[in-house]
């Protein structure tokens, strides 16, 4: 449902996938803050007003009010940089990072939607995927 006036959100979904394994190799602390880090990396993109939701083990929901499609993407782009920049701490950890972004009106957010979007994206090996406009399921492309 849609209604009139209603403010448009970016919803940016993202999977932060890692290589199994981390707790026997490296230790339960060090994937404590390796976990620390990726939220750190996530969240320290986000302005004020925003949001971010972990909805699973690897799995985060960025809701970014008042946000165009090209500024989501941007905000897309800044979470892999930020992420791929923990190589520099995390040398022998590399992180897989998938993301889909839409803009909607919709109410409820199409979180479903965003969250097949992104498995989509990890399957396909796409790292940013957008949904058609007030979203169908399918993602549309790559970015």
């Amino acid at each position: 449902m849609t209604a009139s006036g209603t403010l448009p959100v970016a919803l940016v979904g993202v999977r932060v996938g890692e290589p199994g394994g981390g707790a026997e190799r490296f230790g339960r602390r060090s994937v404590a803050r390796e976990t620390q880090a990726v939220l750190g990396a996530i969240t320290g993109v986000l302005r004020p007003v925003d949001r971010a939701v972990r909805l699973a083990e690897d799995e985060y929901l960025l809701n970014l009010p008042a946000l165009t499609e090209p500024e989501a993407l941007e905000v897309a782009g800044r979470v892999h940089a930020a992420l791929a920049g923990l190589a520099q701490s995390y040398p022998f950890v590399s992180y897989r990072v998938h993301a889909a972004v839409t803009v909607t009106t919709r109410r409820p957010l199409p979180v479903a939607e965003v969250r097949h979007a992104v498995q989509w994206a990890a399957q396909e090996g796409v790292p940013v995927a957008t949904l058609a406009p007030e979203s169908s399921a399918t993602p549309v492309g790559a970015r």
